[in-house]
């Protein structure tokens, strides 16, 4: 049962609302976050909540190596995001592909090969050869 705050919170019963969605088959993470994380958590709506938690915001205050990996077909993430953060600060290193749906997946139903497994071993290795050699 939600919660009585949450209904006004969101100005919606957010159980009414997944049960419509469900019903109409448009149960999507997406809609999700439009009808319960976003309102929830006070934002206007998912976009202005996907802008503001964001990591892209936060990229220039890394202070430790940091791979991101992402697909440019990632259905969530895609490469919908300013690539200049990440030139910016040299603890950040982005490594993308042009196809391999969401992080992780295989590279194509023909190939049983995770693309991100090669980019994370040779960050790795190139981290611990740095970080001897200033030893």
């Amino acid at each position: 049962m939600i919660r009585p705050e949450l209904k006004k919170k969101a100005g919606y019963d957010i159980a009414e609302k997944i049960a419509e969605l469900k019903l109409s088959r448009s149960l999507t993470l997406c809609n999700v976050d439009k009808y319960v994380t976003a309102p929830l958590a006070g934002f206007k709506d998912e976009v202005e909540y996907y802008s503001f938690a964001s990591p892209h915001n936060f990229i220039s205050q890394f202070r430790a190596p940091t791979l991101w990996l992402n697909t440019e077909d990632d259905p969530f993430i895609g490469m919908d995001f300013d690539e200049r953060g990440f030139k910016r600060n040299p603890d950040v290193a982005l490594c993308t592909i042009k196809s391999g749906g969401h992080v992780g997946a295989r590279e194509s139903i023909f190939d049983n090969h995770i693309w991100l497994i090669d980019p994370v071993v040779k960050f790795f290795q190139t981290y611990v050869k740095t970080a001897e050699g200033d030893s």
